[in-house]
């Protein structure tokens, strides 16, 4: 893989427009690729340069390699595997404009791979985060079997004051610590960057793939008419981050 340009690096003196085409490019680079998640998370812990015995990066690798074994029951339109390398690339590109370290980055990228482990394709149910806790509980043989504590993955931004946390989410106030927080924060970007933030095209893709998934033709409408958020989203990456 190519890691002179992004998302493996921000150029100050590039274009929001012209880093989007370059990322975009990138992933549908490694759309038709055969066991793609192990390959993106090789690559990625490759640039983070973290040691052989590092558990995040362990328990990730043999999680990217049961996630592609897995491909018939996770191949969704939408959610499926290259959704979670583009959710990974994406958690890399915004540690660097954060400047993250690298441990910190990747324990976000490891909530990114499995944020959606086998999703349902459903996204209307009266329980609430019932498909976070199911990834979650899924990816949790992996976690405890390399030594960790189940990670809680949540899409939710710290904001002031702090609400109490609902009975039905108490996992919501330990983001009450902008440790907890910013890590959290990064990931919902991650997730939303490539179906909003990037470009036009990509995103009118992803929301027909989202549309084929839910069944729905008016998610394409809906979703995409916050498509300028790709302004702050890539702007503030590209004025925070050294060349």
């Amino acid at each position: 893989m190519d890691t002179a340009h992004a998302p493996f690096r921000i150029d100050s003196s590039q274009s929001t427009d012209a880093a989007a085409v370059e990322i975009v490019h990138f992933f549908r680079s490694i759309d038709p690729l055969p066991n793609k998640v192990g390959l993106v998370l090789r690559t990625l812990v490759d640039c983070l340069a973290l040691a052989p015995n590092n558990v995040h990066r362990q328990v990730g690798l043999r999680l990217a390699e049961a996630i592609d074994r897995d491909g018939p029951r996770f191949d969704l339109p939408y959610h499926n595997r290259q959704h979670v390398c583009e959710v990974m690339w994406c958690c890399r590109y915004l540690g660097l404009a954060l400047d993250l370290a690298p441990q910190t980055t990747i324990e976000i990228i490891l909530a990114a791979l499995f944020h959606d482990y086998r999703h349902d394709g459903n996204n209307r149910s009266p329980i609430p985060f019932r498909l976070e806790r199911h990834s979650i509980n899924l990816a949790r043989p992996y976690l405890l079997a390399a030594g960790l504590d189940p990670m809680q993955c949540r899409h939710h931004r710290r904001q002031e004051p702090h609400p109490e946390a609902p009975a039905y989410a108490p996992e919501l106030a330990e983001l009450d610590n902008i440790d907890n927080a910013t890590p959290a924060l990064t990931l919902c970007l991650a997730d939303v960057l490539p179906s909003l933030g990037l470009t036009i095209e990509h995103a009118l893709y992803l929301q027909e793939k989202l549309a084929q998934e839910w069944a729905n033709r008016w998610v394409s409408k809906t979703k995409c008419a916050s498509s300028n958020i790709r302004n702050p989203f890539l702007c503030s990456a590209t004025a925070s981050s050294p060349t």
